[in-house]
C-alpha cells in the first residue's frame, strides 16, 4: 500500500470525526436550549399560607364560656400563565375552651381541618379573584351526660372573592370570600375573611 493510501485514508478518518463531533456538538447545544427554554414545574410553583388567632366567649348557650383557637392553612398554586394559577390548600386549627355550667368549669380540645382546591386570576398585579371548592370539618361542644362533648359538622364550601397581594417576590395578602353553599338555617354569615403571605406569587 502506497503513502498515497494512508494519507487519504487517514483524511477521511480526520473529516469523518470532524462531521460526527460537528454534529454532536449542535446537537447538545439544541437539547440544552430546549432544556432552558422549557421551565422546571418548581419554576412555576408560588407558595402563600394563612394563619388564624383568636379568643371569644360565649360559644356554648346557656353557658360562661371562653374559647381560643390557632391555625394555619398552607397552599400551592401551579401557575398556567402569568395571570392564572391553581392549586391545593389545607387548613388544620386548635380549638381549646373552657365552660363553666355553674356547677363545675369544664375543659375541651378539638381540632377543626378542611382542605380543597383554588384557582385565581391575577390582574393589575396586586389584585386577584380566588375560587376555591373544599371541605371543612368543624368541632362543636356539646353539653351532653352532664359534661362537655365533641360533635363534628362537615361541609362543603365553594368561595368566590376578591383580593389584594402586596407584591413580589415576597408579598401579603387579605382578601374576602362568601360561601355559595352556606346553609340558610343558621346565624352565621357565608362571608370569610383571610390574612395571609406568598412568595413567588
Amino acid at each position: 500500500m502506497t503513502n498515497k493510501f494512508w494519507i487519504r485514508s487517514s483524511l477521511l478518518i480526520l473529516l469523518g470525526l470532524f462531521v460526527y463531533t460537528t454534529t454532536f456538538s449542535q446537537r447538545s447545544k439544541r437539547s440544552d436550549r430546549s432544556r432552558q427554554e422549557q421551565p422546571k414545574l418548581v419554576d412555576k410553583l408560588w407558595y402563600g399560607g394563612g394563619f388564624a388567632l383568636g379568643f371569644f366567649g360565649g360559644g356554648l348557650p346557656g353557658f360562661q364560656s371562653s374559647e381560643f383557637f390557632v391555625g394555619i392553612s398552607p397552599m400551592v398554586g401551579y401557575k398556567i400563565t402569568d395571570i392564572v394559577s391553581v392549586g391545593p390548600r389545607m387548613e388544620v386549627s386548635l380549638l381549646t375552651g373552657r365552660y363553666d355550667n355553674g356547677i363545675s368549669v369544664e375543659k375541651n380540645t378539638a381540632v377543626n381541618y378542611g382542605g380543597g382546591v383554588f384557582g385565581r386570576l391575577r390582574f393589575f398585579d396586586i389584585l386577584f379573584a380566588h375560587a376555591e371548592y373544599g371541605y371543612i370539618n368543624q368541632a362543636i361542644p356539646v353539653f351532653r351526660n352532664g359534661g362537655i362533648e365533641t360533635d363534628r359538622l362537615g361541609s362543603d364550601q365553594f368561595l368566590l372573592g376578591l383580593g389584594y397581594n402586596s407584591g413580589y417576590p415576597w408579598g401579603s395578602e387579605i382578601y374576602i370570600l362568601y360561601d355559595l353553599l352556606a346553609p340558610e338555617d343558621t346565624v352565621e354569615l357565608p362571608i370569610s375573611f383571610r390574612f395571609g403571605f406568598t412568595y413567588l406569587f
